[in-house]
């Protein structure tokens, strides 16, 4: 896999509608809140990563930034340093990026997934939900076991009797992201 790269990209400005909604927003609080609110600040920039996978046909992906920290990244440097504003957030977040891609990730297996699976992971821990005792429980309650047990992700098929030939490549979630999905 190619090292991700964030790319930073100028955004286009709300449009009347959007400023419209966002005002819209407002009129459910009370009015002396309403006061003392300033208009939202655009962040004039997109961020993402691209990268490319190891699948040969991979041509490339883009996974859009939307973090409430990059765009303070990007209040406070643009005004404290403002000829190196981008320069600090790409050394901060592709920094950060690649530290967190280099980690080992704990893996959980659902019970219709072939243990063998394990093999395509080295270096990292996988567990069969079989050598917990989890066999048979509902997904929404496995991923929240999941999560007290601090996995980094759970794999199952959608359909047990429809295996697909290969497996989907893993989605990587950090913790608090599994444990408001388990919520839901």
């Amino acid at each position: 896999m190619l090292p991700p790269r964030l790319v930073i990209e100028k955004s286009k400005l709300w449009n009347e509608r959007q400023r419209a909604a966002l005002a819209q927003e407002q009129l459910a609080l009370a009015p002396a809140v309403i006061q003392k609110l300033r208009e939202l600040e655009q962040i004039p920039w997109n961020f993402s990563y691209r990268f490319v996978c190891d699948d040969g046909r991979c041509s490339g992906h883009e996974l859009q930034v939307i973090d409430w920290e990059i765009g303070q990244s990007y209040r406070k440097w643009s005004r404290t340093d403002p000829t190196r504003w981008r320069e600090m957030i790409r050394q901060r977040y592709e920094d950060e990026l690649q530290r967190k891609t280099d980690l080992e990730m704990r893996v959980l297996l659902d019970e219709n997934v072939p243990i063998e699976l394990a093999d395509e992971l080295p270096g990292h821990e996988v567990v069969h939900v079989n050598d917990l005792g989890w066999k048979g429980i509902s997904n929404g309650e496995l991923l929240r076991r999941a999560d007290e047990a601090h996995f980094d992700a759970l794999v199952n098929w959608r359909q047990p009797s429809a295996r697909p030939a290969e497996p989907r490549p893993l989605q990587r979630r950090s913790h608090s992201a599994s444990a408001a999905k388990a919520r839901q």
